[in-house]
């Protein structure tokens, strides 16, 4: 499984540093070329692939991906 923030676009919303029950994501200090913060994936292994992030995600920025 691999989660992918499209970091362009990403607005730094934090819906899903908020929605995430396993705390996958944090914040970062990291920018995107429009300013916004992009969160930091914290620890991929945790992650029960609910979705919620996907899901919630207004920008459509978070996929997941299932490997085959």
């Amino acid at each position: 499984m691999t989660i992918i923030i499209t970091e362009d676009l990403c607005k730094g919303c934090e819906y899903c540093i908020e929605i995430c029950p396993e705390e996958i994501f944090k914040k970062s200090g990291k920018l995107s070329q429009r300013g916004y913060s992009i969160p930091e994936i914290s620890n991929s292994n945790s992650c029960t692939h609910c979705k919620r992030c996907e899901l919630i995600c207004p920008e459509m920025a978070i996929t997941i991906e299932e490997e085959e």
